[in-house]
């Protein structure tokens, strides 16, 4: 039997391939046929409820509303923390603010389910079965973890539809490739459903399954991440970071093995399940568990103030930003979120992104899988800066000297964030947020106008990711004078220590974004009495915050008097300029 032969798509731009899963039983070879189908993505229909701040503006006092990660409204009581999927108020017509009917599938063409999952080593590769009416049967050579999605997720009296990027894109063509790259975030956005397969059942994947079935049924997550317990919650407490969830060693142990599987360490998932409507679902063997139930029960595991073990605690930190709502951001923090995401091509932690970008970057970038990395690397960040005009992408520039011939210094290595990036967060600096003045001189020089701010006068250690640790080192950078003394900027000296710590993220600042603490907040649980720093693990969310903010941090004092946080690769002398002048 001959091996397999990909035909040219008719229209590059519209069309597509899609599986057809042929049913068998569990052992029986794995039959497909391949079409090929237009993908066109219908118009874009106008809202029809309300906003959010039109909804607001109807609540009776005391009442708060949100939207859920699934875009349902939700209603609270301020007081009480009683929470309804219905308005207070009777004479709300809910069809202002419930989300609209679903569209029956049969009304959008092609129906098909998109597959995400783990590619694996071609180690152990199985044979697939091509059919045709046309031609003779052919064989495609697969990978063992596909075959075995496959084999569990075929029907047994009928044909199954899937987009499956291993099969339905030619990956030995490179133009078609890097043109099937920018439509990830139609053939995701427009599936029917994404179905995330983790692989085969293990002796304790059940458990874990149905453990945090039932956690995601006790809570919601709102777009502006705050946290709530459901309507029809049984366990209305479980949201709550302080709260001791009831699971045994085993649950833990299992929900671990879970979260441990290779499907969470893959780049290309990022946008594969962000781009998934509600219908997404995560399967394991013959197991399933909706999306939105996993994601709300991860988030809330993550942020408990007690959890099983360091190990855990980690592994879940490092999950968070894939289980977080994010709405379109700048594209250098999207691919930051990447970090700890694996990829066998270090362009794709670029092009792997392309769906969660911006329209103006999405349509700016092109995929070209034969570009050098630092021409990839290069391009997007003149691409950025040209956009948004400030040097965000600046902090990412990681320069070693095996990289010269690569990268000028002031390329971002996106392969390589982890180098001196903080396990939890990002990296902020007074210059990457302001407005850049900056002209690129080919082939390797960037010009950027700088304005001098202060020169650094002192690194403190950068301090380990236990509590312990950190706790002790805000002990010892606080200043003698904290509860008395006045900053260079006028305000008080405890003012600027304590926003310091939380990176100026406060309510106060950011007045819609319940979830950040206020100021006055921060002073009285940290600094009201230091000794407390002892415990703070074991604070409220701002704590941890604060706690995952310093992991990896250097403290640093510069000569004019100021303080901040930085990379422990910053050295006494180092001159700090909004926008500074980098070249190769």
């Amino acid at each position: 039997m001959t091996s397999y032969r990909y035909s040219k798509l008719e229209d590059e731009a519209k069309d597509i391939r899609l599986v057809n899963l042929l049913p068998g039983w569990r052992d029986d070879n794995i039959r497909l046929t391949i079409s090929h189908t237009p993908l066109v993505k219908p118009p874009t229909q106008l809202a029809q409820r309300m906003s959010l701040q039109k909804i607001r503006e109807t609540l009776p006092s005391g009442w708060s509303a949100y939207e859920t990660t699934e875009g349902q409204y939700l209603f609270q009581h301020d007081e009480t923390d009683h929470t309804s999927w219905a308005h207070p108020l009777t004479h709300i017509d809910p069809s202002s603010y419930e989300l609209p009917p679903e569209v029956e599938s049969s009304e959008f063409s092609p129906n098909y389910e998109a597959l995400s999952y783990t590619w694996g080593t071609k180690a152990n590769s199985e044979i697939a079965y091509i059919e045709s009416e046309d031609t003779e049967s052919s064989t495609l050579q697969i990978q063992e973890n596909l075959a075995s999605a496959l084999r569990h997720l075929r029907y047994e009296n009928k044909p199954r539809t899937l987009f499956v990027d291993a099969i339905c894109i030619n990956q030995e063509d490179i133009p078609e490739r890097n043109n099937q790259v920018t439509r990830m975030a139609d053939i995701y956005t427009l599936a029917y459903r994404v179905v995330v397969w983790l692989g085969p059942t293990s002796n304790n994947s059940k458990l874990g399954i149905s453990t945090l079935e039932y956690l995601g049924a006790q809570v919601e997550s709102m777009k502006d991440n705050w946290r709530c317990h459901s309507p029809n919650a049984t366990h209305p407490t479980w949201y709550h970071p302080s709260c001791r969830l009831p699971h045994d060693q085993e649950a833990w142990n299992a929900i671990y093995d879970l979260i441990n599987r290779p499907w969470f360490g893959r780049l290309w998932i990022v946008q594969e399940i962000h781009l998934a409507n509600h219908r997404a679902t995560i399967q394991c063997g013959y197991d399933e568990i909706s999306w939105p139930r996993f994601r709300r029960a991860l988030i809330c595991v993550v942020e408990k103030t007690e959890l099983p073990s360091q190990e855990f605690s980690d592994k879940a930190v490092k999950l968070n930003r894939l289980m977080e709502y994010f709405p379109e951001s700048n594209f250098d923090s999207l691919i930051y979120l990447s970090t700890h995401q694996l990829c066998v091509d270090p362009r794709d932690k670029v092009y792997g992104l392309l769906g969660l970008a911006s329209p103006k970057i999405a349509a700016a970038v092109r995929p070209q899988y034969s570009s050098p990395v630092g021409t990839v690397y290069r391009d997007i960040f003149l691409l950025l800066l040209d956009q948004i005009q400030r040097l965000d992408s600046l902090r990412y520039a990681k320069w070693q000297e095996e990289l010269e011939e690569q990268f000028s210094s002031w390329i971002p290595d996106w392969s390589n964030l982890e180098v001196e990036s903080t396990a939890y967060g990002n990296l902020p600096s007074a210059a990457s947020l302001s407005r850049a003045h900056a002209t690129f001189v080919s082939p390797n020089l960037l010009q950027v106008t700088g304005i001098f701010c202060a020169t650094v006068s002192f690194v403190c250690d950068p301090v380990g990711q236990q509590a312990a640790h950190i706790s002790e080192a805000i002990q010892r950078w606080a200043p003698d004078n904290l509860q008395t003394g006045s900053y260079v900027t006028g305000e008080s000296l405890l003012d600027a220590f304590a926003s310091t710590l939380i990176e100026n993220e406060l309510r106060d600042r950011y007045a819609t974004i319940y979830s950040y603490p206020t100021l006055q907040e921060v002073k009285s649980d940290i600094f009201g009495d230091m000794t407390k720093t002892e415990d703070l693990s074991n604070g409220e969310t701002w704590n941890r915050n604060i706690l995952r903010r310093l992991s990896s941090r250097a403290f640093i004092t510069t000569e004019e008097g100021y303080f901040g946080l930085g990379t422990p690769s910053t050295k006494p002398g180092t001159i700090s300029r909004r926008n500074n002048l980098a070249e190769s």
